[in-house]
Order: C-alpha cells, then structure tokens, then sequence
C-alpha cells in the first residue's frame, strides 16, 4: 500500500528540491531492529549524525538503505533477524513522502531517491575485495567512472552484447537441428535447396536401383579364409631332458639330496633352496639370524647351486613355458573358431566364386592330439626341474604321441594349401567388381533424402529461424560496433578528468601514490576499467586476484589504509563528477578505516565540503570522537542532528536522540568502563565506588530509552514506578525485574535508606552479580 504524502511529493516537485531522508519510522524484524518505531525527535537533518557500536546496526542501516536505492529485496533478506517469526517490514519518512517495504518489496509508487553509499560493500563491489581486484569489480568500477551518460552507452553496449548472446543460442539450438540432416551437403548448400513436388516417388525408384547393385558389391568388404598357425614339433626336447652337469661334486650332490629327502622337500625343495641363497647375508640364515659359516652343508648348497645349475634350472623353464603356451587350450580353441569360420566363408563364397572347399577337419581330433601332446611332453618337462642334474628319459608312449601330432600338421598343411587357393579365387572375383556404380547411386540417394528432409515442418522451421537470427545478429554486431566507438569517444573526454579528481583526492590525503593510465578496456563481454598505481615515479599494475605475490601488485604494495584512502577517494571523485550531485544523499558508514590521525582529519574535512554539494550527508561511526569532530565543524547549526543506535537489552537496538555533546562530556561511558573492569575482575577495584554507578548508569539508560516519560523523574524507584505503569516503553518493562533488583540491592548502600550504609557488608560476589544484570540491560555484554 503506498501512503506517500503526495501534497508533500508535489510540492517538492515543483520547487525542484532533492528528495532526501527524513526519519526512519519503523523496523521490524530486520538485524538488530527487531521491532523498533521511532519516538522523540529522531528526524534527519541536512548534516546527521549516528552513533552505534560495533554490532549494533549500521550495516543493517545500510543493507535497508542500498535496497530502498536498487529496489532489491535481498538486502534486506539477507539481514533477516534470526531467530524472529516477523517478515523483514520497514517504513522510511523521505521530505517527499513515506517507502514502504512490506511482503518482500518496496510500495510501487514509492517517491525515488538518489543515494550514493560509502561502507564495506560499496568498496567490496566496485574497488576491491581483500586485496586483489576482481573482473566484476572492474566492470563495476568502469561504470563509476563513465557517469550517467557513458553508462547509457554502457548499458546500450551491453544490451547488445546480450542480444547477441540469445542470438547466438537460436543460432546454436537451430544449427544443431539442421546439421544432423545436412548429410554430405554443406550448410549453406542445405539452405539453398528448393523443394521439389515427386520427391518420395524419385526416392522409391532410386532405391530400387541401389539395392540391385549393392548386393553384388557388398562381397568386396567379406573376408576370404583363415589359414590355421600350428605350432611346431619340438627339435631339442630329448637333448633337454638329457643334459647334465660334470662340475657340480657328487658328494655336494648327495648331502644335498638327503637334506631335502629329510625335510619332506622332494617337490620342490632344490628350487626353494637355490632361491634362498640368494637372500643369505654374510653367511646369516634370513629366519633366525644365526651364521651358517663353517656348516658343511652350506658349503655343499654353494658347490651344488653354482651358475651352470641356475642357467640349466632358467633353461628348463623357459622350454616348459613356451611347451605350455603353445599347446594351451586357449591356442586350441582359436584354432577352432577359425576352422568353424571357415566353414561359414566357404558355405559364403561358393555362392559366387567357383572355388574347391578344403577337406573338412576333425576339430574333436585336433584338440585331442594336441591336449595328449601337450600332456606327454610337460610330463616329462616337470621330472627334469625336480632333478635337474638327472638325465630323464621320454615317456613311453611319446613317440606315439608324436607321431599323431606329426599326421595333425600334414593335414592342416594340407589345409591350409587349399584355404591359400580358395582366397586367390576370392581375390580375383573382388578385383573384377565394380563399386563406382553402386557408389554413384547411393550418393543420389542419399541426397533426395536431405532433399526431403529440409522441407519437414520441423528442420524447416530451424532453417527459417536460422536464417533470421542470423540477419539480425549481423544487425546487433553493427550496431554494437557503432556504440563501442560513441563510446571511446566519450571515454576519452571523462577519463582526463576523473584521473584528475582522484589525484586530487589522493593528494589532499597525502596518500604518498597516485593512479596514472585509467582506461576502459573490452577484454570481456562487457567494458571494465583498468588503472596503475605510481609509487616513488614506478607504475605498478593493480594485477588480479592470481597475480604472483612476487610480483609488485596492488595487493602487496598499498597497505590497508592506503586502499582504505583509495576507495575513499574514488567515492569523492564519483559524487564530485555527477551532475547530478546536488540532488545525492551521501550516506558514509565508518569512512576512516585503518586510516592515520591525519587523514582522518582530513575525511571530516572532505565530508564537510562533500556536505556543501550534495543534499544530504548522512554518517554512522563507531567511534564518538570522529563523530564529535564532525559535529564541532562550522556546519549549519539549524540543520545537523545526532543519533544513536541504543542497545535494548541483549539483542534489540533501537534509534535514539543522541545527545552528542553531553555524552562526549560525560561520565556515563567511564562509569560503564569500571563496572565492565569489575565484572571481569571482581577481586580489584572499590566495591563501594562500583555501588555508587549503578543507579546513575541506570537511570541514564532509563532516559534515553524513554525521554518523554521519564524527563522530570528523579531517582530509580520512582522511574521503575512509571515505566511499570504505563506499561512503556516495552524494552523497558522487559527488564523492570533486573532493575527493581538492583534499585532494592542499591538502597542498602544510601545513608538516607539505611542509617548503617556505611558499615554495611559487602559482598563482591553479589555485587558481580547485579553489575552483571545491568551491564546486560544497558546493552554491554559482559561474556
């Protein structure tokens, strides 16, 4: 619901005044505002002032502020109080009428405004963020610089830049559709294609012809026969089996022997011996370290286990290995399936080729021979590397054995002899056909099918919407090349001067560097600005965020106030620069961060002088003397104001009128300092002094919470009377218990209550305890 005050809005209207704050009537549900609606004087002035501690509500200040100025709820969102069921609800009094923002958005008619915010967020957006500039900040920052005209253009640019964007896509989506029908055609070529009327009768006709040559064709890519790769017979095998060695002693050789016959190692025991010599250590048995030197059998492994006997051992299982894998069943089987296939060419090609099949073999057969073959020959392979040094003798039945094997590979000689005639046969009959007919065909076949293809409604459509984006992006590139060079034109004119603005800045602060080569670059989709630091007569680039930390950027030359300075100055320059600055509301939340003593002062000077050209100049510090400082300036005494962010118990604030010059002058600060120096260290300090600052302490809180009431009211008790009759304010009336405690413990301790308070005892545990309980009333947490 919009309630501006429209006689109000109107009036301002006409008498072109600027439109700038007035109050902040009401938060609910916000930060630290949980419910807060505004008493007393706390309107705004041309000149204002607020103070709040750290956590109590200026940068939920600003958040409502940027959000009323963007329109963009999530500001406001964002700073949700937690732990509240209140939706986030603020009304904001402007000199043209009131905002509101309730049910996630801002009143629809609200009065506009121009605010121009200094504080975290604005540097972290547009200057840096930690200490290294970001593309975003960049971009951001370029708009600072080109002002209201040049980020027209900008904005001009960029709209462009997007419209090419979503042309890009259809072009894409639309691509994609086309180019899976395109066949061999070119894109272009498939676009030009024109319709015609007997397509699908053309298509029938051709693909009739096609098949009658492609049967014939289709051989030429078939396979001939498999010849069959038998292994061979073995030449050596009787000569293997046969060798011995003359230089291994016989006597080695027997102890050797009974050594493995005792321990039960007959299988295998000579290898298994012979490959732990290898792991003997000076003479030292590997499993319990004991020295084997001077044994009798030791000597005999070594005379035994020489190098002719490893050679020998290495040579036996080579044979056996090679005798295995040649005769494997997985060899057997593959020569299987390749006579099986053969059979399956031959059934093939005797359709088309005269040929003479091979003789048929015995595939049951082969397998036996070979599996029996194998057999006989591992047999005795496996008798001579359990006794190398003994002569093994064939099988009994292995020449037998052998000779069947010999009949098997004159067979498959035979075999594969006439599988060599029936490929030739087959080679002849390919080199005799002729593709380029069929090939011919099925090219014109396939293009009456992308024929066809690009006039269904749905690749015609994406043709069509192809071809008109494409005109159009042609369109946005030409304009979007036109606006870029309005916008060079325009970069050159404001960059000279705003280099010049900031300069002045950095100087006035003697910054001790200035910025040199502003510029605007393209380097992205959408203009970014670039600039240098100069320090001692060097430039230094500004970097980015994954600029080495040995290179000199701005992250490692400029400290923290320097960057606090430069942002600062930065916000100067762009409200110095805007035509349309007296019009702004300046609003600066800490604007002296990590700054030096003198360019603090010289902040409040420039806040003065910023406060001279815009409308409204409005600052929130944590610190009472930056804002005091400001105060004490020649300012317009009719049109500056102070406020303060007053802590309502724990976790409620709430906006008060701040009386800066008593509060600055007065003793409530220090009094709140011994009583928080107490609470923490309870064992130090005068007790008695200590029970003399809670009534003041509280009665001065009592009064900023509630002036009107409680103005002319003297004392504590009487104080807790009213607020608990009127029931108001409700922060107060939470704490009436606490306080109507410490009024009753206090008394004690008062000569005109207790005629003993002198003598009366003290207990710094109990008074822990109460100084506890108000520090938490007045808003100082004492955890």
């Amino acid at each position: 619901m919009d309630i501006r005050n429209n006689s109000s809005s109107a009036e301002t209207e006409a008498s072109g005044q600027a439109t700038s704050i007035a109050k902040i009537t009401h938060i609910r549900g916000v930060g630290r505002f949980r419910n807060y609606s505004s008493h007393g004087d706390v309107s705004f002035k041309k000149f204002t002032l607020i103070f709040g501690e750290n956590g109590r509500g200026k940068t939920t200040l600003c958040a409502i502020f940027r959000s009323l100025q963007t329109r963009h709820s999530a500001f406001i969102h964002g700073r949700r109080t937690l732990g509240s069921s209140h939706n986030p609800q603020v009304t904001i009094t402007l000199t043209s009428g009131q905002v509101i923002f309730q049910n996630g958005a801002w009143s629809s008619a609200s009065p506009d405004i121009n605010l121009r915010i200094f504080d975290a967020h604005y540097i972290a957006e547009n200057i840096y963020s930690g200490e290294a500039i970001s593309v975003d900040q960049r971009r951001n920052l370029c708009r600072i610089i080109l002002g209201h005209q040049g980020v027209a253009l900008a904005n001009r640019y960029d709209e462009i830049d997007k419209e090419i964007e979503k042309l890009n896509a259809t072009i894409r989506v639309a691509r994609g559709i086309i180019t899976s029908h395109t066949g061999p055609l070119e894109l272009e070529k498939f676009l030009a294609l024109s319709p015609e009327p007997d397509i699908d009768a053309r298509i029938e006709t051709k693909t009739i012809q096609v098949q009658g040559l492609k049967e014939t064709d289709q051989l030429k890519s078939q396979p001939g026969l498999t010849t069959l790769e038998m292994p061979p017979l073995p030449s050596h095998l009787e000569s293997v089996l046969g060798r011995t060695l003359e230089d291994v002693s016989r006597d080695a050789e027997r102890l050797v022997r009974a050594h493995v016959t005792t321990h039960g190692m007959a299988a295998h025991g000579e290898e298994w011996i012979a490959t732990g010599l290898s792991h003997l250590a000076d003479g030292t048995c590997p499993f319990c370290g004991q020295s084997l030197l001077g044994l009798d059998l030791l000597t005999a492994y070594r005379a035994f286990f020489n190098e002719g006997y490893r050679q020998l051992q290495s040579e036996l299982v080579r044979y056996r290995t090679n005798a295995a894998r040649l005769f494997s069943d997985e060899r057997i089987e593959l020569l299987r399936t390749r006579a099986t296939g053969n059979l399956t060419g031959v059934d093939l090609w005797g359709r088309y080729v005269a040929i003479n099949k091979p003789d048929p073999l015995d595939l049951d057969q082969l397998t036996s021979v070979m599996t029996a073959f194998r057999g006989e020959m591992l047999v005795a392979l496996d008798q001579k590397l359990a006794s190398p040094l003994d002569t093994v003798g064939l099988p009994p039945t292995y020449g037998a054995t052998r000779d069947r094997y010999g009949v098997l590979l004159q067979t498959i000689e035979t075999y594969n002899q006439q599988a060599i005639s029936v490929n030739s046969a087959i080679e002849s009959f390919k080199a005799m056909a002729n593709s380029t007919r069929t090939q011919i065909a099925e090219r014109e076949l396939a293009l009456l099918h992308v024929r066809r293809k690009r006039f269904e409604p749905q690749v015609h459509a994406a043709c069509e919407q192809f071809k008109t984006a494409s005109v159009a992006k042609a369109k946005a590139e030409e304009e979007k090349r036109k606006v870029r060079d309005q916008l060079d034109r325009y970069v050159e004119s404001v960059l000279v001067r705003y280099q010049s603005s900031m300069n002045g800045y950095l100087e006035h602060f003697t910054a001790g560097f200035h910025i040199d080569r502003v510029k605007v670059e393209y380097s992205g989709r959408v203009p970014n600005s670039t600039f240098c630091v100069v320090i001692n007569e060097t430039a230094v680039e500004v970097g980015r965020e994954d600029t080495r930390l040995d290179q000199p950027s701005f992250r490692n030359t400029l400290s923290a106030g320097d960057r606090t300075t430069l942002a600062l100055a930065f916000f100067l320059a762009q409200l110095k620069e805007d035509p349309d600055r007296s019009k702004c509301v300046a609003i600066f939340d800490d604007p002296f961060s990590s700054q030096d003593q003198f360019r603090r002062t010289c902040t409040i000077g420039e806040i003065q002088r910023c406060g001279e050209q815009v409308a409204q100049v409005v600052v929130m510090s944590h610190d009472r003397r930056f804002l005091k400082d400001i105060w004490d300036l020649p300012l317009p005494t009719p049109d500056r104001k102070a406020l303060w962010l007053i802590p309502s118990g724990e976790r409620d604030t709430v906006i008060g009128d701040w009386d800066i010059v008593g509060d600055t002058e007065s003793e409530d600060a220090a009094d709140r300092r011994v009583m928080l120096e107490f609470y923490h260290h309870p064992g130090g300090g005068d007790p008695r002094d200590v029970i003399k600052k809670l009534r003041p302490v509280a009665e001065t809180h009592m009064r900023r919470l509630a002036p009107g009431r409680l103005a002319v009211i003297r004392g504590l008790g009487d104080m807790i009377q009213r607020i608990r009759s009127d029931q108001r304010p409700e922060s107060l009336v939470d704490s009436l218990p606490d306080l109507t405690d410490i009024n009753a413990y206090t008394r004690r301790y008062m000569h005109s209550e207790n005629p003993n308070a002198t003598s009366e005892p003290v207990s710094r545990r109990e008074l822990q305890g109460f100084v506890g309980k108000l520090l938490k009333i007045v808003g100082v947490t004492p955890g």
